[in-house]
């Protein structure tokens, strides 16, 4: 004889709806634990960024790297001046190594053939013109100045700009004048 049981199916159903409830909490449990681990895991690498972040600023505004700053800087200035004068230098040289028409012993002769009352203020020789700006206390240097270097050798000797200057209750006098050095001699004056 076989024995039925007529609660059967009820206890089946029972039994299948037990497996689906377990395995929704396994789901659920192991999705809530998937979430809380993430979080956790992202909360310690915003922290250790926060912390990276921290230490980098404190870096970033030590002295000894603003010093560091203020030397690169001081040395980049340097350096852009270091290469202006050696432009500077190589035009120089480049103009002495072109230039061959006068000579130290024409120059001087230049200086000594100013009168006294005569000051220069600046000196301006190229291959065949030189310029002076020179001041004096009366016109009498200037004139003097004009037949001294036409004597001296230059050619076209003139003065394009002579301007009185006020100072201290006397009137000075500044000029400028120019001569073409003679073409075809050696400049050697005496």
């Amino acid at each position: 004889m076989r024995d039925l049981n007529f609660f059967n199916s009820f206890i089946e159903d029972k039994k299948n709806k037990n497996r689906i409830v377990s395995v929704l909490l396994i789901v659920i449990i192991v999705i809530f634990g998937a979430a809380i681990s993430s979080i956790v895991y992202l909360e310690i690498l915003i922290s250790s960024e926060k912390a990276s972040i921290e230490r980098n600023n404190k870096l970033l505004s030590s002295k000894s790297l603003s010093n560091i700053e203020e030397n690169l800087t001081a040395g980049e200035e340097e350096a852009r001046a270091l290469n202006e004068f050696l432009l500077q230098v190589n035009c120089a040289k480049e103009y002495i190594d072109n230039s061959s028409n006068i000579t130290t012993k024409e120059i001087l002769g230049i200086f000594n053939s100013l009168p006294e009352n005569v000051s220069v203020k600046s000196f301006i020789c190229n291959r065949e013109v030189v310029s002076l700006q020179c001041e004096t206390v009366d016109r009498k240097g200037v004139a003097s100045t004009i037949k001294n270097l036409k004597e001296l050798g230059l050619e076209d000797v003139y003065v394009p700009s002579i301007v009185s200057v006020k100072k201290d209750g006397t009137t000075d006098y500044s000029f400028m004048i120019s001569g073409k050095i003679r073409e075809g001699e050696n400049n050697e004056y005496d």
